[in-house]
């Protein structure tokens, strides 16, 4: 029987991980998958000879025997390539532009004939494949920068079901809200000014989660699901529902926090236009696009309070209506009486670098509903 090379199938090297052995996968299936090539028995035969290498070189145990029998055929030829790191590097990034050559490529042919049913199937394989790249670069290197947080008093509430509320004290102090005009992302309705929060409070830990959400309201509204993935697709209405019922099982008083309880945990104590300095990559937050999804809570690292996905993942609804910022200090502000808006905070993985800024502010109607809108949960604390 002929042996069967499956890294040159994909044309890999043989220390290849996971991530770029399907990336290289969902590469060549674009290329000679059957629905683009109707009747082509060239075609349909790579289609097969490619799902097997996937289904050994993704198996542990099934991989292992390919490597000692491509050993033993090939002596010359180690299981484990002797290629260094950064050519790997420079491999995957590779891939990468061959993905994105491949969406634009693809939304040409869209272009051309709106009605090409595998252009639309093909585009948004490759969107996956590059979303599955990030998130696997995303978690590989996340581990390399640790911050470190100031070790806040911690409280963990159960829900039920086996399911936590972890909440975090957050100690009253003074900050400077908004941004400087001389700032480059600077917006007008960030009028810098002082605010102190007078008083303590506790604030979630990480994004309020689906699991969360369905164990307190029976249901999850999320349209990408997974119970660690911050709960979406709730409005601020829904969250004063999901408040109530939290509140009739307990005596703590939760809430939304204000825009500046947020602001001020967000902060952390910077002064910067984020929370660890005035650059932000897809190492220290899920946004800019790199991902194009949420991901699990706490994904990455905290803020110096303890606090995860400040910045970024999905934006978070905050309890005030949305007004103009006061021109001299205020402690304790909680924006207008009225309004038409209220204020959404943290930016989210669909929006630009600039817009996950600790200052950068928004806003939605009550009844806002949108798949990269959550919250987090704040609680009072008696006096």
């Amino acid at each position: 029987m002929t042996f069967i090379n499956h890294y040159e199938i994909l044309e890999i090297e043989a220390d290849a991980d996971l991530s770029v052995i399907k990336s290289a996968f969902n590469k060549l299936a674009m290329k000679y998958h059957p629905d683009r090539n109707p009747g082509d028995a060239v075609a349909e035969a790579m289609m097969k000879s490619l799902n097997q290498a996937l289904r050994i070189l993704s198996d542990s145990k099934l991989r292992k025997e390919h490597d000692e029998t491509l050993l033993k055929n090939k002596p010359n030829t180690p299981p484990k390539s002797s290629q260094t790191t950064h050519a790997n590097e420079n491999a995957e990034a590779m891939q990468a532009k061959d993905l994105h050559e491949a969406i634009l490529a693809f939304t040409k042919a869209i272009n051309l004939n709106p009605k090409d049913t595998n252009a639309y199937l093909n585009r948004a394989a490759a969107y996956k494949a590059l979303s599955d790249r990030d998130i696997a670069m995303a978690q590989k290197t996340a581990t390399v920068k640790k911050r470190k947080t100031k070790g806040a008093k911690e409280e963990s509430i159960d829900l039920g079901k086996g399911i936590k509320l972890q909440i975090v004290l957050i100690l009253a102090g003074k900050f400077q809200m908004g941004s400087d005009p001389t700032d480059e992302d600077h917006n007008e309705d960030e009028t810098k000014y002082e605010a102190t929060i007078s008083r303590p409070f506790y604030l979630g830990k990480y994004q309020t989660t689906q699991a969360q959400w369905e164990v307190v309201m029976g249901y999850n509204p999320s349209k990408i699901k997974g119970p660690d993935l911050p709960v979406t697709n709730v409005s601020w209405d829904d969250c004063q529902r999901f408040i109530n019922n939290l509140n009739t099982d307990s005596e703590e008083v939760f809430r939304l926090p204000t825009e500046a309880e947020w602001e001020f945990a967000c902060r952390a104590g910077t002064k910067t236009a984020f929370s660890f300095g005035d650059k932000i990559t897809s190492v220290d937050a899920n946004c800019d696009y790199k991902i194009r999804k949420p991901v699990a809570v706490g994904s990455y690292e905290p803020n110096a309070f303890g606090l995860y996905d400040m910045h970024g993942n999905v934006s978070e609804w905050c309890n005030d209506w949305y007004g103009i910022y006061p021109k001299v200090r205020a402690v304790d502000p909680q924006g207008p009486a009225n309004g038409k808006d209220r204020v959404i905070r943290g930016g989210s993985f669909c929006v630009k670098a600039s817009s996950v800024r600790s200052a950068l502010r928004n806003s939605g109607a009550p009844d806002l509903q949108s798949h990269d809108l959550g919250f987090r949960i704040a609680q009072t604390i008696a006096p």
